[in-house]
């Protein structure tokens, strides 16, 4: 069997006079970025259809019968004086092959370039997936400890206006001090944090609408399953809000939009 190549589907045609592209094997307008025209074209059915039906990817051009116009008789003139060869090799040969051979050299550097960018981001995501998680569980207990160290700032405050502790106690002073501190640095890793994270996802999320056909491939049928699947569940009352959330937003971020 003949290797299978990615390319331009040969039936797909642009009309010059809307600028419109057409599918010659299905007679109707296509969308060359959501169907397989400029990619496996071999797996798309209708071009499977065309060639195992014979249609031409060009249609047959009609040329018009000329009837034979008489002419009138007219005297000979003496032939012209014959002109130099011009040899046949030298009119086919460059600039024209050179140009042809360097537009294939770029197109197939774009297109090693281009499947290196969508492994790229591919692998990406994934690792994006389980660091994401490791962020989401530090940011809880860093809220936790945020919460520890207000509920010890306002019980010693409360114990000074009650007089259980005096406001001119070093060990007092110095005890508010450090507990401070602490909650000024954890409210900075807080938002250092959270900002990272939303600006990560952003940042991704621009690079998988890039790469949205690839995303689109039957394999990640299983991803698309999985989140009805978990929607069900969460309508019945059998997943935890915080669970739903986070799977909900790794099988989104596996998926195009």
């Amino acid at each position: 069997m003949a290797e299978r190549r990615e390319g331009i589907c040969p039936y797909l045609h642009v009309d010059r006079e809307t600028g419109k592209y057409i599918c010659r094997a299905a007679s109707t307008e296509v969308n060359p970025l959501i169907y397989p025209c400029l990619g496996n074209f071999f797996e798309c059915p209708a071009y499977a259809r065309a060639v195992r039906e014979g249609i031409p990817a060009k249609p047959e051009e009609k040329v018009a019968e000329e009837k034979p116009v008489e002419k009138p008789v007219e005297e000979l003139a003496p032939p012209p004086p014959p002109r130099p060869e011009v040899p046949l090799m030298e009119s086919l040969e460059t600039p024209v092959l050179g140009k042809l051979t360097s537009l294939e050299e770029k197109l197939r550097q774009a297109d090693s370039m281009w499947q290196t960018y969508t492994e790229q981001v591919l692998k990406t995501v994934t690792e994006w997936l389980e660091l994401r998680r490791e962020v989401e569980s530090r940011l809880y207990r860093v809220e936790r400890l945020l919460e520890l160290y207000r509920q010890k700032i306002e019980e010693c405050t409360v114990r000074l206006e009650l007089g259980l502790l005096r406001s001119e106690n070093v060990d007092t002073e110095d005890y508010m001090s450090r507990l401070r501190e602490k909650l000024e640095a954890l409210t900075k890793l807080k938002e250092e944090l959270e900002t990272r994270l939303q600006n990560i996802d952003a940042h991704l999320q621009d690079h998988r609408k890039r790469i949205q056909l690839i995303l689109a491939r039957p394999e990640f049928t299983k991803y698309r399953t999985a989140l009805t699947k978990l929607e069900e569940l969460w309508r019945e009352g059998r997943v935890d809000e915080k669970v739903y959330k986070r799977l909900k937003r790794e099988l989104s971020y596996v998926l195009p939009e």
